[in-house]
């Protein structure tokens, strides 16, 4: 017997076998993003990175100097931490895929003066993600009295304005200062900054913890004050202070008041650097001596810094300023007045000679920081002064990072 299979209509269908598409060629690799210098501190690592297109998988190949870098084989590089010597060193990959490969542009490392630890609020947030955005148009000015204060919530503010024009003379609680506050970047929060004018017969009490309202917080452990002005022929008193939501035992301040005469202040600012201590306040008082108001802090109780003190006039504190940030300073505490002289505390770790980077305003030659780019910049520093005979003068603004 005999069967056929798959007829229909007197003839015979033939099926034909399923062919199989054939792979696209592979793709040559091409760099899209290439590595971008970077500019990072003393203590601190710089990533870079490459993008690519084409056909993987890719291998890749980091370099410093020319030279491969054992273990550098992904799409980006974290080097080691930065010290002073790193400054300089470029890096480059070379990436390959089946078809090719390609080295990419190099990319320059500069490495800057060092930055305070994270979350030190010691410095006047210098080098602080708080101040990513100063400058960026979300400033707010504000002049108050003595015998009033208040806060503002996830925000940091200048130093207060000193010199000239804060007082009538010789007028019970007739005085005014200036504060210049600005936003936390976006999704920032934790800090807030008070200020205060108070009674100068209760500044003591006010500084410990006596006080009431606002005041109550000067001496909490998650505080540090950034601005001081005594004015004892007013019976006033200013201070401004920045505090952490959250303060724990291993993470508080502690404050110490010192009261030394103005050729001492050198030598109280060394001791306090040396103990790891830093002075972020200073103020004549009523007997023409200086208060200092200094901070330790229980997250680092081991590195020790270096101080510097300078005493000008008005007038000269953007030279001095600059003279400080040229030799690795950041300018911890700026107080004083038109009669004793302005004081500059600069403070750096011990060692340090890296120059940092310092803008100054000063009204007789340039306009008005808002017109400035500050991104990075914090503020330490604010004087009003008079002119000659009594004409008008101007105003200096020293801004760092």
């Amino acid at each position: 017997m005999m069967f056929v299979v798959g007829c229909s209509q007197g003839a015979m269908n033939m099926v034909s076998a399923p062919t199989t598409p054939s792979e696209p060629a592979a793709q040559a690799v091409s760099i899209v993003g290439q590595p971008v210098s970077q500019t990072v501190p003393v203590g601190q690592s710089a990533t870079f990175s490459v993008t690519v297109t084409g056909t993987g998988p890719f291998s890749y190949q980091w370099s410093e100097n020319g030279a491969p870098i054992s273990g550098a084989t992904s799409s980006s590089y974290t080097t080691p931490v930065a010290t002073a010597e790193d400054s300089g060193e470029s890096f480059a990959v070379s990436v390959s895929n089946s078809v090719s490969s390609v080295t990419s542009t190099s990319a320059t490392l500069t490495v800057g003066a060092r930055s305070p630890k994270s979350g030190d609020l010691r410095f006047q947030q210098v080098d602080s993600p708080s101040v990513a955005n100063q400058g960026a148009g979300n400033v707010t000015s504000l002049i108050f009295a003595d015998n009033s204060g208040g806060d503002f919530a996830n925000m940091t503010a200048s130093p207060l304005q000193l010199g000239d024009g804060n007082c009538d003379s010789s007028v019970a609680y007739d005085c005014v200062w200036e504060i210049v506050f600005t936003n936390l970047p976006p999704g920032q929060s934790g800090l807030t900054t008070y200020y205060d004018g108070g009674n100068y017969s209760k500044f003591a009490s006010d500084l410990t913890g006596g006080g009431t309202g606002i005041a109550s917080t000067l001496a909490s452990p998650n505080s540090v004050i950034t601005s001081l002005d005594l004015e004892p022929g007013n019976n006033a008193y200013a201070v401004a202070w920045i505090q952490a939501s959250q303060s724990s035992s291993g993470n508080a301040y502690d404050m110490k008041r010192e009261v030394v005469a103005p050729n001492a202040v050198q030598d109280a600012a060394a001791k306090d650097a040396a103990q790891s201590r830093v002075v972020t306040a200073a103020s004549f008082d009523a007997n023409g001596q200086v208060n200092l108001i200094s901070y330790g802090w229980q997250g680092d109780t081991t590195t020790l810094y270096d101080t510097q003190v300078m005493s000008v006039s008005a007038t000269d504190i953007e030279e001095a300023a600059s003279e400080l940030a040229g030799e690795g300073y950041i300018l911890t505490a700026f107080g004083g007045d038109t009669t004793n002289g302005f004081l500059l505390v600069g403070t750096k770790v011990h060692g340090d000679t890296l120059p940092r980077s310092i803008l100054t305003f000063d009204q007789s030659t340039s306009s008005y920081p808002e017109t400035a780019n500050l991104a990075g910049y914090a503020p330490v520093a604010r004087v009003e002064y008079l002119g000659k005979n009594g004409s008008s003068g101007g105003w200096i603004l020293v801004y760092e990072k």
